[in-house]
């Protein structure tokens, strides 16, 4: 449900709180077109030692609505993550917001 995607998840989370936070949830999360923040939040609020994988940030830097959001997000509180030639790609390809996608990854990190 993409106008209350937070709430939903929200609310399994706090009525089923042992349910495991896998891959493609936070995939899913990252590709999210009008709350991808807001949720990516939310799970890195009750889970903050979800792995970031090149999928979930290929999706994020893809995402049209949300992605700099969402890339602006994950970015800046892991320094570790390797930026990839597909995330590039993807942020390349993103017709709607591709160049902030593109300016976060720049910013942290130039190196690419």
């Amino acid at each position: 449900n993409p106008g209350y995607s937070k709430e939903v998840v929200n609310l399994l989370l706090s009525t089923h709180p042992y349910i495991q936070i896998t891959e493609p949830v936070v995939t899913a999360a990252a590709g999210n077109s009008r709350s991808g923040k807001e949720v990516m939040e939310l799970l890195l609020s009750i889970h903050p030692d979800i792995q970031i994988t090149e999928p979930i940030l290929v999706k994020a830097a893809g995402n049209e609505y949300s992605g700099k959001n969402v890339m602006a997000l994950l970015l800046p509180t892991r320094s570790s993550i390797e930026i990839t030639e597909p995330i590039v790609m993807a942020a390349a390809g993103n017709r709607r917001n591709g160049k902030e996608v593109m300016v976060s990854l720049l910013s942290t990190h130039p190196d690419i």
